[in-house]
């Protein structure tokens, strides 16, 4: 059984998005920006190795698996997520946004926590674009998560 015990690294390049979700993403964050509320892209399209990376968290017995919290119900082979679009580069079709320091253009980390007003104004704007936002979900709760719903 393998272990991964290095982080996969995130991958931020837009052009490896969906096209329709890539240009829903940038009118939200010009959007936010414009607004006074700057997000950042953290992380859009994922490997496989990324996804089943992240499933692992908190399956101890999963291949890839460690502690920690569960993060997805994705595990990037069988089920696939909408950051992995049909799992090819240029496919993806969800993205992580975080809150951004307007003077330092960096990611305000740790995150504000879920109850901030920044995080309901994101996914309004989301849904302004037609987006799903993951601020809505119950269950698992991801904020900074939005994502266009794949097609049947």
């Amino acid at each position: 059984m393998t272990r991964i015990s290095e982080e996969p690294p995130r991958d931020k390049d837009l052009s490896h998005l969906d096209p329709e979700f890539r240009a829903k993403l940038i009118a939200v964050l010009a959007d936010m920006e414009k607004r006074g509320t700057p997000f950042k892209l953290s992380e859009g399209f994922r490997s496989a190795k990324r996804q089943a990376w992240l499933f692992g968290s908190g399956r101890t017995s999963a291949v890839m698996g460690r502690e920690g919290p569960i993060v997805t119900n994705a595990n990037g082979i069988t089920k696939l997520s909408n950051h992995q679009g049909n799992g090819t580069i240029g496919t993806g079709r969800a993205a992580d946004c975080y809150p951004m320091d307007p003077t330092t253009g960096k990611i305000i980390w740790p995150p504000p926590p879920d109850n901030d007003p920044r995080w309901e104004a994101y996914a309004r704007a989301a849904e302004r674009y037609g987006l799903t936002a993951g601020y809505r979900w119950k269950q698992p709760h991801d904020p900074p998560h939005i994502e266009l719903r794949r097609k049947a």
